[in-house]
């Protein structure tokens, strides 16, 4: 067996954050949050946010909300203020990233990995019907590793995101470390181990 990693898109790039906030007109001088909830939106981080989401605005916090394409027409009646970005989906995820503070997204292994390679910190929350509950293991590998936060879908309530938010805000070299740890716990240039990979096994089979 061989451990390659997880293959990252070759667009995905780290932005200087100034240029990310100008990118996506986002100020320079506010906290940001992403909430990437999956390519489809996660109802649960949705509902969730959507009962929170003033939270952000009273403490002056940006968001950046990835609520899915079938939900961002609904939301942006309802939601419309210059310090929530909402978007259905992003085709180019670079600025998003780069611009974020802390982002918060469920756990599958390509979101881990690419949070972890643009080297933000992040609040995971597993998707409790993910095959083999593997979401799960996901974020405890991650959060053992000192490398994440977890949260469990089913206690999402009380504030408790935000609480987290603010205790990670007031502590500035946790944000760090976490940042850094989940950089150095990925596996880098996935792809071209495995390509090599591929390429030693066919050779050895002429």
């Amino acid at each position: 067996m061989v451990l390659t990693g997880i293959p990252i898109r070759d667009s995905l790039i780290h932005i200087n954050k100034k240029d990310a906030c100008k990118k996506l007109g986002l100020s320079i001088n506010k906290k940001i949050i992403f909430i990437l909830g999956g390519s489809q939106g996660s109802h649960a981080l949705n509902s969730y946010f959507k009962e929170t989401f003033k939270f952000y605005l009273d403490n002056n916090f940006q968001l950046i909300w990835q609520c899915g394409n079938k939900n961002i027409d609904n939301y942006k009646k309802n939601i419309n203020n210059e310090n929530i970005l909402l978007k259905g989906f992003f085709d180019d995820i670079s600025a998003a990233y780069s611009a974020a503070d802390i982002v918060i997204s469920r756990a599958g292994a390509v979101a881990i990995s690419e949070i972890s390679f643009i080297k933000k910190p992040m609040i995971l929350i597993p998707l409790p019907t993910s095959a083999g509950n593997h979401q799960f293991y996901n974020a405890s590998t991650f959060l053992n590793n000192k490398a994440a936060i977890m949260i469990q879908e089913n206690e999402l309530k009380n504030n408790i995101i935000e609480n987290k938010i603010l205790e990670l805000f007031a502590n500035p070299e946790k944000l760090k470390s976490l940042a850094l740890n989940a950089n150095n716990l990925i596996i880098k240039d996935a792809t071209n181990k495995i390509i090599n990979e591929i390429k030693e096994l066919d050779s050895s089979q002429c």
